[in-house]
Order: structure tokens, then C-alpha cells, then sequence
């Protein structure tokens, strides 16, 4: 949407002067390699004259400057008005009902935890022990509750969770922060050293590339490195961005390049009987790191299953 907002095709025909002057240069050539060299050039000119190019709007002629930016304001505005207001209201409506003593929800706990006779409870109404309810709003509109009760009871905080007894978390979330390394990486490399797109308004303007879902996973490997749970990143990382879906989609496309639905059928009659229908043979073959990808998601479909079943960190 921000390309179709501030891009747009080039209106301005194509300017001859730069082939006529390669021609020219080409005629007074008499090295056969050079010659080569200039005609390849010459071609690669000829190619991008027919290529549908695009110009950024600021800098177009006749456009007015602010109208664009006043696009991009209003789309920014409606994405806050939009996400922002119901955050507010929950946070509002939360705050009657567990900083009152005689709010409805806390006279109901006082009655069901005295007939359960339950001690040591932090009940709505409690505000000895409802810390959050006596700290002012962030930023003046909604109450910090949650990020109290994370801070007290879940560890989440820089550094906050780098405890000697919170290694076993830290390796349940290796294999998914491996995972997200791996991918972050491949795709610097394939923007910055292959591709050599080193400009900011080039990323903008094209959709054939990860790098926003690239540099969102980045921050949420740190948060999940220095700051939250670690052993949740694995589901964060996987319910909220479909960066490392898209990246295992086109590493197996790559090693499955070129099957037809009968190499496909061959791979599965092939393959090992102790092995699920539906490994693919030719991937299962590649080397130790495709076997490493098929046992980690097979076990944390299996055990990751029971053990979240079983309230075990296992997320």
C-alpha cells in the first residue's frame, strides 16, 4: 500500500542520448573483448527501456508535496484510531471492576473464595496486594496492569529472565531462534550482496523481498533473547509473522526444484517405511540440517502437544 501510495509510473519517455552514445563508443572499439563488453552494456540498456519504471511521487514534477505526505499522515492516522481506542477502553473498563472494593466482580470473589476457603488469594478489591491499582496510567489513558503482573510473577524484563533455572526454556527456544538467525541472515544476503539494493526507497517500492518480516522477527528474536518468556518465542514467532513459513517455503521449493507430480509419487514409494508419508524424499536426502528441520517439527508436534496439554512450558 505505501508503494502504490508514493510510487507511480514514469510518465517521461525514454531518453535515447545515453544508447546513441554507447553506440558511438561501440564504433571505435577495434579490442574484441572490450567491444563485447560494451555491446553487453548496450543490451542491458535496450532491456531496461522496456521495463515499466517508477518514480517516486515526492520528486515528480507538477505534484504538490504535502498532498502525498497528507496520504501518508491520514493512513497513519487511521492505523492509531484504529488500535489504539480499544485499548484504552479495556484498560478503563478493567480498572472499576478490580481497584474498587465493592465493585461487582470483587464482592463475587470474596464470597467464592471464603466458601472455598482459599487463603493467600490476590482478589479484585485487594488493593494491598493489587499493586498496579496505585500506579498512575501510562501515559495518562490506560493502567499498567499487565505489564505489573509480568514484571511480578512472569520474570518478563531485560535480562529479568536470564536465570540459572530458566536454561531448560532457553533450549525448548534454540531451535526456533536458530531457525529465525538462519533466516534473517539469508535474507540480508540475498538484498544486500545479491541483489545490492541499497536503497531505502527501492524496499519501499517492491514486494518481491522479506526484508520488513526479516527486521519484525529480528525484534522479536530480541525480545525473546532479553526480555519475555523465552520458551513462548517459539509460538510468538510462528503465530505472528509468516517470515519463517515463507523461508521454508522456498528453501524445500529450491530442493524440490523441478518435481513433477510422478518424481513426487516416486519419493514417496520410495522413501523409508519407518518414515511418515509425507517426508519428502528428496528433501529428507539433502543433508543433516533437512533431517534436523524434520525431527524438530515432528517432535514439537508430538510432545509439544502433550506436554502444553499438560501445563508444561513446552510453547
Amino acid at each position: 500500500m505505501f508503494g502504490a501510495i508514493c510510487w507511480e509510473t514514469e510518465e517521461e519517455p525514454f531518453d535515447n542520448s545515453e544508447r546513441r552514445k554507447f553506440q558511438d563508443k561501440l564504433m571505435t572499439i577495434r579490442n574484441r573483448r572490450h567491444r563485447e563488453e560494451y555491446q553487453k552494456e548496450l543490451n542491458e540498456l535496450d532491456f531496461r527501456k522496456y521495463i515499466a519504471r517508477k518514480e517516486f511521487r515526492f520528486n515528480m514534477k507538477g505534484r504538490w508535496n504535502f498532498v502525498s505526505a497528507l496520504i501518508l499522515i491520514a493512513f497513519t492516522a487511521i492505523i492509531i484510531i484504529t488500535l489504539i481506542p480499544p485499548f484504552i477502553l479495556y484498560g478503563q473498563g478493567i480498572v472499576p471492576e478490580f481497584c474498587r472494593n465493592n465493585s461487582k466482580l470483587a464482592v463475587v470473589s470474596r464470597k467464592w473464595t471464603t466458601m472455598m476457603k482459599i487463603a493467600d488469594e490476590v482478589r479484585p478489591g485487594d488493593l494491598d496486594k493489587l499493586e498496579w491499582c496505585k500506579k498512575p496510567y501510562s501515559y495518562g489513558l490506560w493502567p499498567t496492569f499487565y505489564s505489573n503482573i509480568q514484571h511480578k510473577y512472569w520474570d518478563v524484563g531485560l535480562f529479568r529472565y536470564w536465570q540459572i533455572r530458566k536454561i531448560p526454556c532457553f533450549l525448548l527456544a534454540t531451535p526456533a531462534l536458530i531457525l529465525t538467525a538462519i533466516a534473517i541472515r539469508i535474507t540480508y544476503r540475498d538484498i544486500f550482496e545479491e541483489r545490492k539494493w541499497f536503497n531505502i526507497w527501492v524496499l519501499f517500492g517492491r514486494s518481491d523481498h522479506l526484508v520488513p518480516y526479516a527486521i519484525h522477527a529480528a525484534f522479536l528474536m530480541f525480545l525473546g533473547c532479553f526480555v519475555i518468556n523465552a520458551e513462548v518465542f517459539t509460538r510468538i514467532i510462528f503465530s505472528s509473522t509468516p517470515f519463517l513459513y515463507v523461508f521454508l517455503a522456498e528453501w524445500i521449493d529450491e530442493l524440490t526444484k523441478g518435481n513433477t507430480f510422478a518424481n513426487t509419487m516416486l519419493d514417496y514409494e520410495e522413501a523409508n517405511p519407518f518414515i511418515p508419508f509425507f517426508f519428502i524424499k528428496r528433501v529428507w536426502d539433502s543433508g543433516i540440517w533437512a533431517k534436523l528441520f524434520y525431527l524438530y517439527f515432528v517432535s514439537y508436534f508430538v510432545f509439544g502437544t502433550i506436554a502444553h496439554a499438560a501445563w508444561l512450558p513446552f510453547t
